[in-house]
C-alpha cells in the first residue's frame, strides 16, 4: 500500500532502486536527463497538461514532442515511481520541459520512452488521450505495473488553444 506521507521528488541522479524501475520499463540508464522548467514564449503552458503544451510548442516552433518518464522517489520509503510525460524536442534535438511543475520542482529527471506514446482519442463527445498510469515500486516490489489508460481532458486547455477537435 502507497502511503498517504511520502515525499517524492526528482531525484539528481539514478540509483539502484531506480535502475530497477528503469529495467522494468526497458529503458536506458544512459538515457536519463535532467531538464529543467523552460516557460515558452508564445503561450501559457497548464499544468499537468505536458502532453499538450509539449504539442503547442512544437506547433509554434517545430522540432518535436518526445514522450518519456519523470522519475520520482521517496528514498527513506524505498518508494520510486514513474510518471509518462511529455517534452519538447527543438529543432536541434535539445530536450526542454515545458510544463510548469505543479510540486514546485526546479529539475526533473527523464528518461525518454521511444516505445510508447499517447494517442489522441475522445470519450463521449470530449477530448480524451490513450496514455499511462504511473509505475510504482515499493522496495524490490512492484506495485503499480505498466498499465495504459484513458485520460479525459478537463482543462479548456485543448479548446482555449485549439487543438481540438484533433
Amino acid at each position: 500500500m502507497i502511503s498517504s506521507r511520502l515525499r517524492v521528488r526528482s531525484p539528481k541522479k539514478v540509483d539502484a532502486h531506480l535502475s530497477v524501475l528503469l529495467r522494468y520499463l526497458e529503458l536506458s540508464e544512459q538515457s536519463v536527463v535532467s531538464l529543467k522548467y523552460k516557460k515558452p514564449d508564445h503561450f501559457l503552458p497548464e499544468g499537468a497538461m505536458c502532453h499538450f503544451n509539449a504539442w503547442l510548442k512544437w506547433e509554434k516552433d517545430e522540432g518535436s514532442v518526445q514522450a518519456g518518464w519523470i522519475l520520482g522517489q521517496d528514498k527513506n520509503a524505498q518508494f520510486c515511481e514513474a510518471i509518462f510525460h511529455s517534452v519538447w524536442k527543438s529543432p536541434n534535438g535539445d530536450l526542454i520541459d515545458v510544463t510548469p511543475r505543479q510540486d514546485q520542482e526546479k529539475r526533473i529527471l527523464f528518461v525518454p520512452d521511444h516505445i510508447r506514446h499517447i494517442e489522441l482519442t475522445e470519450h463521449n463527445g470530449h477530448p480524451a488521450i490513450n496514455t499511462y498510469d504511473n509505475v510504482r515500486l515499493q522496495g524490490e516490489h512492484l506495485i503499480t505495473p505498466l498499465t495504459p489508460m484513458l485520460a479525459v481532458m478537463e482543462s479548456d486547455f485543448v479548446h482555449i488553444h485549439k487543438l481540438w477537435p484533433w
